[in-house]
């Protein structure tokens, strides 16, 4: 090591670790690892609050260095405190319990690891503290003895190991009655109080000497203010010194001044700095000179807080630091009653000696308005709390917001603080229901309003609101209002230069941020975050990089700046600058991903955020955050290579390694990750442990197949990826009409290298084969090569090889469900499916039913699959569910099936219930979540959480951009929300997938819900979007409706129904049924004939002309809504959809 690489430091030490922490692990190892991730997690959050940095974290000790060990001890408390409260939920024997010690010593920094001296007492008076408890050195308490008012216990001198001198403990009381108290020997104590008397009658004389004796100040500098002058008056008030001798009451010193800030803003001829900035000169000794020339204004108003019982004594000076002269200066010895006349006094004697005159209905009001004294206490602490910015910290400003309430209910000041505690964990990413604290928000805002019309928060906190609900134009409205009320309000500024930045408008953002980092000279760390954004809007990348460094400067572990800079070196055409922001983005926040950062960026133009998100992805920004391990085994059968001499052979090698997957997703005990998800690992060198981060699997497979002639020889290991050691490795040589023998080898060799007991039918499910005939299985890869390419045109040469697999087997059930499954889904997912495979709706669907029927006779999870989607397409719920669970009873792990469990229960009315089933489909396909997001969302539009259904499918189309169904359901939540722009938008994308003009009933066909209400929820979204109709005019599927065969019978038998195709009035049909059920159908465009019969409580109809049409069926419904002038009095539900008629005769 050189010299030069070493660097000492003066630093505050924090070393933590877990008592009892061996007891811990062997009890429950697994439940231990746990807890102390999380509270690891806990802790380096709460470091980084308070500006440090953890260094080390081995075991179960946390070791952090900070620059200011008045932030270490702030720290070790609050680590203490909420650690208090999380081991609470635990039972007393898992309580997983810190002691922690703080020194201030010299410390030798090499890199990112610190040792010495200082480091090593850190950790010996950790050893010396109580479990829960703090103790901090001699070092340490001589710095913040004065600063922090936390009661400090002496314990006495003690020796370190290596170190000359024994050390000075005081252990920090964690008990709150011990706050405050100074414990050591008696006499000391009595000298301690007569000491506090004379400070205090020395605090009170120079008070006297400072308000009513005190010369003029040296005058500022107009040349060396860092700012220009205003053109208004313009003032800075300080925050009022407590000469009280109780640091508790602080509080009184900051609310007075905040309190005048606030007022003095309301005044449109004065320029008022904020309070940010003038707060920072808080506990200093200052001169007004420095204020002045720091903050560029003219005069500083200065003061003092003496409470003493139930009375007060507030003097306070005003100064004009452009001359150095007093302007005023006054003292208030009145009973605390009198509190708020005597800050309203101190504004009005400001306005007079500044000559400033108020314009016409511009009074000056207190802050809410309170008269109660101990609501505005309240309300105090809380500000107190929720500048802190953290969860614990709003939340606690949440509670004592509504304190401050209860005590006064017309406090308008209460109502609009407890509204920034719900709109903030919006704002910041972990409120757990942000619909409803938006709306509850928005209530608060609203009654701030009614109770104080003028009040600045309010309308921002609308204006906030309504951007976070894409409403840019309403939220610029409410930000100029604001900056209307109170135009030195700093904030005020900042918040309409955002609404403006996502708006689209970011020139004009900077003009106000530039305003509001003037009225506020030290802004706070955010502004910069708004700003750089801007500046990247408008293509200006150095000075947006540049406030991203200053953000840093401020607060060095934050994610969001290295994100920014990372899209803006990636903008840029910066690469290997991009890479390192993105490296030191995954250091500082390892799950960081795209689909995480997205739903932040509010932009109003789509392609403004897409350019955004287009440069973080080429920097290398993760699309999904790392999944965790399952508690369960996982495991990724990653594609087996192809090691024979022909490339045509690649689908063998793929049918078994897929094979292999469907093998081991029968097994209920192991986590199998799909083959779409592991088949984009093929052809490509990637680490095992790449693959454990990306698909969340513990385990993976692979190896590789060559096949010469009748011989095979299989190579295979299984890897531990978390460490990437093997845990076997095997070759297998046979002939190939021993390949089932051999696969089923390998899925046993990785049974029991997993050490799973397996249930008696799961070991026959490992031990098949489902055909006898080698070409029918090789038929059968080789059209699913075919199949997983995705065409139309490979689909159709698919087609052709799952009939010949059935031409080699005719009992071959696999092939039967490849074939139904090929015709039901073709058209679905393609719209030149019946262009390319000449067939029309009836054929396609004949075909698809016919595969099906012979797939039952020895069924798979595929042909269970395919039967439950089709019954629910014909609203036979309790056939869908039954399918459903026989799908998942077959393959338990297969995503296919979770996410056909997961659809049925959606549809069904039982959305929680499907939740758990998509999520599973998701976490054993983790890189192909489309349509399982998009179910996902469809299950929370069901439940009515509109804002938790747009994020979810938006992330799906991200995944599937051109599947226009997913838009129906979009543009249906964005309507509920009032999202009017983007719902009439996405309607129109939805609309442009249909080949005709749909109406209302056509849509809702497609949407088989069995829940009525959750039916028109849908119709009402899209009537909002702009869809012509209403909910009246779509055929609601409910049971009571249902016909009867015999009634179908008198009903149909006899008679003429008449219907609009697609509802549409030059497109009309009719169909004749004679009583013996001879049939006529007649359209614009086709006739045909055939026969009609019923069969139970279904109607049956054969066309006599085309045998490929064999038989369709359909139900029959009443539809009360509907009109003989409509014809839609009636509606038959079959495979394509819902038809409406009338009946004449």
């Amino acid at each position: 090591m050189s010299t030069k690489d070493v660097k000492r430091k003066l630093r505050a030490i924090l070393s933590a670790d877990v008592q009892g922490y061996s007891r811990l692990m062997g009890d429950d190892e697994v439940a231990t690892v746990k807890t102390i991730t999380e509270y690891r997690e806990t802790l380096t959050s709460l470091v980084n609050q308070y500006t440090g940095r953890v260094v080390d974290s081995p075991g179960d000790n946390v070791l952090a260095v900070f620059g200011s060990v008045v932030d270490a001890v702030q720290c070790a408390v609050e680590i203490q405190n909420i650690l208090k409260a999380k081991n609470e939920d635990l039972p007393e024997n898992r309580r997983m319990i810190f002691r922690i010690g703080v020194n201030l010593g010299d410390v030798i920094q090499e890199e990112d690891r610190i040792y010495g001296d200082g480091v090593n007492i850190a950790a010996r008076i950790e050893a010396l503290a109580d479990g829960g408890g703090i103790c901090i050195s001699g070092t340490a308490y001589d710095q913040i003895e004065n600063k922090l008012a936390l009661g400090y216990s002496f314990l006495g001198e003690h020796s370190v190991k290596n170190i000359a001198k024994p050390v000075r403990v005081y252990k920090v009381p964690m008990d709150p009655k011990d706050v405050g108290k100074k414990r050591g020997s008696k006499p000391w104590k009595r000298i301690a109080i007569t000491a506090g008397v004379l400070l205090i009658l020395a605090g009170t004389a120079a008070a006297v000497w400072n308000f009513y004796l005190r010369p003029d100040v040296k005058p500022a500098s107009v040349e060396k203010m860092a700012f220009p002058l205003p053109d208004n008056p313009s003032i800075a008030v300080l925050a009022f010194d407590n000469l009280s001798g109780d640091p508790k009451q602080d509080y009184l010193g900051d609310g007075i001044a905040e309190d005048i800030i606030t007022q003095l803003s309301q005044i449109h001829n004065l320029f008022v700095i904020a309070r940010n900035s003038s707060f920072s000169y808080k506990g200093k000794k200052v001169k007004v000179r420095q204020v002045a020339e720091e903050l560029g204004v003219k005069y500083v108003l200065e003061g003092s807080v003496q409470k003493s019982g139930d009375r007060v004594r507030i003097t306070a000076q005003l100064v004009d630091a452009i001359t150095g002269r007093h302007l005023w200066a006054h003292r208030y010895d009145r009973e605390l009653k009198d509190f708020f006349a005597i800050q309203d006094e101190i504004t009005r004697e400001v306005v007079t000696e500044l000559g400033v005159k108020l314009g016409e209905g511009e009074g000056v009001r207190l802050f809410g308005s309170s008269q109660n004294l101990e609501a505005w206490t309240y309300l105090n602490k809380a500000l107190k709390q929720f500048r802190r910015f953290t969860p614990e910290g709003i939340f606690q400003a949440r509670k004592l917001s509504k304190k401050a309430i209860e005590l006064d209910p017309d406090f308008s000041g209460g109502y609009v603080m407890l509204g920034w505690t719900y709109l903030l964990p919006v704002r910041m990413g972990f409120s757990k229901s942000p619909r409803e604290d938006l709306n509850r928000a928005e209530e608060l805002a609203n009654k701030t309003l009614a109770l104080n019309d003028s009040d600045p928060a309010a309308k921002n906190m609308l204006g906030y609101i309504c951007l976070v609900r894409r409403q840019h134009d309403k939220a610029i409205q409410q930000g100029q209002d604001a900056i209307t009320l109170a135009p030195s309000v700093a904030d005020s500024h900042a918040f309409l230069a955002e609404s403006l930045l996502y708006a689209g408008r970011p020139e004009e953002a900077i003009g106000e941020m530039t305003k509001a980092m003037r009225l506020a000279p030290f802004y706070p760390a955010w502004y910069l975050w708004t700003l750089g954004q801007a500046y990247y809007m408008m293509g200006r990348f150095e000075e947006a990089i540049a406030a991203y460094k200053e953000f840093l400067q401020r607060i060095p572990n934050h994610r969001y700046p290295h994100f920014w800079m990372a899209v803006i070196y990636s903008a840029w055409g910066r690469e290997e600058q991009a890479r390192a922001e993105v490296a030191e983005l995954l250091r500082i926040s390892p799950k960081i991903s795209l689909q995480m950062t997205e739903k932040r960026l509010l932009y109003k133009n789509k392609a403004d955020k897409q350019r955004i998100i287009e440069a973080a992805r080429k920097a290398g920004i993760p699309e999904t955050p790392p999944l965790p391990l399952p508690t369960k085994p996982s495991i990724a059968v990653l594609p087996f290579v192809n090691m024979s001499d022909d490339p045509k052979q690649e689908y063998f090698v793929d049918g078994m390694t897929d094979d292999l997957i469907t093998d081991l997703s029968k097994l209920s005990g192991i986590l199998v990750i799909a083959r779409n998800s592991t088949f984009t690992y093929k052809g490509k060198q990637v680490k095992v442990q790449k693959v454990s981060r990306d698909l969340g699997a513990r385990y993976v497979v692979e190896g590789s197949v060559r096949k010469a002639g009748n011989n095979i020889r299989i190579n295979a290991q299984l890897i531990d990826a978390t460490t990437g050691h093997h845990l076997w490795a095997e070759r297998y040589d046979g002939k190939l009409q021993n390949i089932f023998a051999l696969q089923d080898e390998i899925t046993r060799k990785i049974v029991s290298s997993l050490a799973m007991k397996l249930a008696a039918s799961e070991q026959k499910d490992v031990k098949r084969p489902e055909t006898e005939s080698i070409e029918a299985y090789d038929a059968l890869l080789k059209g699913y090569e075919y199949y997983f390419r995705g065409t139309v045109d490979d689909a159709v040469m698919a087609i052709s090889y799952f009939e010949k697999a059935i031409e080699l087997d005719q009992n071959y059930g696999r092939a039967y469900a490849a074939l139904a499954k090929t015709y039901f889904w073709g058209p679905k997912i393609r719209r030149e499916w019946y262009a390319k495979t000449g067939l029309n709706y009836r054929k396609n669907m004949a075909r698809a039913r016919h595969y099906l029927q012979m797939a039952t006779k020895k069924p798979t999870s595929n042909s269970h699959q395919i039967a439950s989607f089709m019954a629910l397409q014909r609203r036979q719920y309790k056939k869908a569910m039954a399918e459903a669970e026989l799908a998942l009873s077959l393959e338990p792990n297969g995503a296919e099936s979770n996410f056909n469990m997961g659809y049925v229960l959606v549809y069904l009315g039982r959305a929680e219930e499907g939740i758990g089933y998509l999520k599973k489909s998701i976490e054993l396909d983790p890189l192909h979540p489309g349509w399982a997001l998009f179910y996902l969302g469809l299950a929370r539009f069901s439940m009515g959480q509109f804002d938790e259904a747009v994020e979810l499918i938006n992330r799906a189309l991200t995944y599937n951009p051109k599947t226009h169904k997913m838009s129906g359901i979009l543009a249906a939540a964005y309507a509920h929300l009032g999202r009017d722009e983007e719902a009439r938008d996405t309607l129109q994308n939805y609309l442009r997938g249909f080949y005709y003009r749909p109406d209302l009933n056509a849509i809702m066909s497609d949407w088989p819900f069995k829940d009525p209400k959750v039916s028109d929820r849908l119709a009402e979204g899209l009537i909002k979007a702009g869809l012509p109709g209403q909910t009246s005019d779509y055929c609601k599927v409910i049971e009571e409706n249902k016909l009867t065969g015999e009634e179908i019978r008198k009903l149909l038998f006899g008679r003429t129904r008449k219907g609009l195709l697609y509802g549409i009035e030059t497109a009309p049909w009719s169909t004749s049924c004679t009583k013996d059920g001879r049939t006529e159908y007649m359209s614009a465009s086709v006739y045909h004939t055939g026969k009609s019969w019923i069969e139970g409580d279904s109607v049956f109809f054969q066309d006599d002309t085309r045998s490929e049409y064999r038989k369709f069926s359909g139900e029959v419904y009443r539809n009360p809504d509907g009109t003989p002038e409509r014809m839609n009095e009636y509606f038959i539900i079959y495979d394509r959809g819902i038809i409406p008629f009338s009946v004449e005769g």
